[in-house]
């Protein structure tokens, strides 16, 4: 009650009342749905915002969250080039609420972006 669900199922139509329903084969939360569909982390960086410390911060942020399923990508601009690199599979993440939230609260919120499959 009171959560946003996410439903893999049929839709079709009620041919005896005329109106649409759904069935429902699986109900996923956001989190199931975000850890099912996730398809690539990617945190974009200005080399304007960059310091000695990114790389260790970056890896205090995900650290907790490593060897889940989900590929992270850093897309890296500065005024002459943009990059996008791809860490290694030891870096893949689960991408619960709480990675999204720090990672917004250190980089800005248009930065950190959830690619979905």
């Amino acid at each position: 009650e009171d959560r946003l669900v996410i439903v893999e199922g049929n839709c079709g139509l009620d041919e005896f009342t005329g109106s649409k329903n759904i069935t429902a084969d699986r109900l996923l939360d956001i989190e199931q749905a975000r850890a099912r569909f996730a398809k690539r982390l990617v945190v974009s960086i200005d080399s304007e915002n960059v310091d000695a410390g990114f790389v260790e911060g970056l890896e205090r942020i995900l650290g907790p969250y490593r060897n889940g399923p989900c590929p992270v990508a850093i897309d890296y601009k500065q005024p002459a080039a943009r990059a996008r690199l791809q860490l290694g599979k030891s870096w893949r993440v689960q991408v619960p609420a709480a990675l999204l939230e720090r990672l917004t609260g250190s980089f800005g919120k248009d930065s950190v972006v959830l690619e979905y499959s």
